[in-house]
């Protein structure tokens, strides 16, 4: 398994590279977080750990981008933060589908072996694909879905022109969303639409009902 490190901070750095290789993680460190993300699709980690505190607006671009499955499926990515972080901030790292963010290095210690096993019995399926006709057009729309955790959904576009009539809070009465094990069929909402650049976009589904599962 792999793991990228992004800080600058040796001491930082250096202490996570040490609990990830006992943790069985080959490693590679970064110290500017934007050469880390231009190399995140040849690089295909497993793990993702970034000092948050020394990239306050890159992080999030970062999430955003490696969340659109640019670099792999199934990515864990653990913020590093040694400040309490805002609430606007922790919201934020749960819309975006952070797996988790710790203040004191123990605590990252005893995070990342726990998830180790839980990627690799693959317990809890949350990633997949969707499709669902747009209500207005009647168009066919389809794409990824990442952390389903029962009542939302955060997706990505196949064809971001699909987005183009699409509003907040727009009700979609037959979502369709399956992975390998499962389809379901619910009522939704979508909403808190993000654009990073041309072609990534960002939508979370809001589940009102699933009235269709096999």
């Amino acid at each position: 398994m792999k793991a990228l490190i992004i800080s600058e901070d040796e001491k930082v750095y250096s202490t996570l590279n040490d609990i990830l290789i006992k943790a069985d993680y080959d490693t590679i460190i970064y110290k500017w977080l934007l050469k880390a993300l231009d190399n995140i699709e040849e690089i295909r980690p497993d793990l993702i750990v970034v000092s948050s505190s020394e990239y306050p607006r890159h992080w999030k671009t970062l999430v955003q981008f490696v969340k659109s499955g640019i670099g792999g499926d199934d990515i864990d990515i653990y913020l590093y933060e040694p400040n309490p972080i805002s609430d606007e901030d922790q919201e934020k790292a749960k819309v975006l589908g952070v797996t988790g963010c710790f203040d004191k290095f123990e605590d990252f210690e005893k995070l990342v072996q726990p998830q180790v096993s839980i990627k690799e019995e693959a317990v809890v399926p949350n990633t997949g694909h969707f499709m669902f006709t747009h209500p207005v057009s009647k168009k066919f729309i389809s794409g990824k879905y990442f952390d389903y955790n029962g009542k939302t959904l955060s997706c990505t576009f196949y064809n971001a022109s699909d987005l183009d009539s699409i509003k907040d809070g727009m009700e979609v009465p037959a979502f369709s969303f399956f992975d390998s094990q499962k389809t379901r069929t619910a009522q939704v909402l979508l909403k808190s639409i993000m654009k990073v650049n041309d072609s990534n976009i960002f939508v979370i589904v809001e589940i009102s009902d699933i009235y269709h599962e096999n």
